[in-house]
């Protein structure tokens, strides 16, 4: 997904004000084609991954503060958001989404401790209220970058985080973000798994 975000940084969302408008969230969908010699199942299995991300401000860029309440709020409002617009573009109920994955980009005047105070303690909270149950944990990924810097969203099944055949990655590119008082939020979802997995995992044994 490449997207442009126009005009001024999307403000930080509060739970008063609410969160970004709809339209300054960039929206992104790509349908897997599959390089495979083998003959494909039938009915063919739906294999599609989108992407969305938002551009908040960081109030805490060039800043040393201990406190990323205000980020972590951030965080439950734009999971909300993100997953409903993700689900609404799929065209699917939410309990068809498989797998999820989510990321951030903290521009270079934050830190990376920003961006993980969006992602972790309340965003997957909110994708898994409207993607119910969502067992397994998301996998993510956090950088620090300047604008254009990709970011690279890994995908694992939202139910077991063992099952392979969701295993994949989603990238996302805004060439305008994000710039030093910025951070890029980004959350991927997938339906199906990749086109003629064939690689099983089992979880590892227990110590006990």
């Amino acid at each position: 997904m490449a997207g442009h975000r126009e005009g001024q940084p999307i403000p930080l969302p509060h739970r008063a004000g609410g969160p970004p408008a709809e339209d300054q969230v960039r929206v992104g969908q790509t349908q897997a084609v599959p390089a495979d010699p083998r003959p494909r199942p039938e009915p063919p299995v739906p294999r599609c991954a989108l992407r969305v991300a938002a551009v908040i401000s960081n109030p805490f860029a060039r800043r040393a503060d201990d406190d990323l309440d205000e980020l972590i709020q951030a965080g439950e409002d734009l999971g909300a958001l993100l997953v409903a617009r993700a689900v609404d573009a799929l065209g699917v109920k939410p309990a068809d989404v498989a797998g999820y994955g989510k990321g951030a980009v903290v521009g270079t005047g934050g830190a990376i401790e920003h961006a993980v105070a969006v992602l972790h303690p309340r965003f997957g909270r909110s994708v898994r209220a409207l993607v119910s149950p969502g067992k397994a944990i998301m996998s993510s990924s956090a950088k620090a970058g300047a604008p254009g810097s990709p970011l690279l969203i890994p995908l694992a099944n939202k139910e077991e985080i063992w099952a392979a055949d969701d295993f994949d990655a989603a990238e996302i590119t805004i060439p305008d973000a994000a710039h030093p008082d910025e951070i890029v939020i980004g959350l991927a979802l997938s339906v199906g798994g990749r086109p003629g997995h064939r690689i099983t995992l089992s979880p590892p044994a227990s110590s006990n």
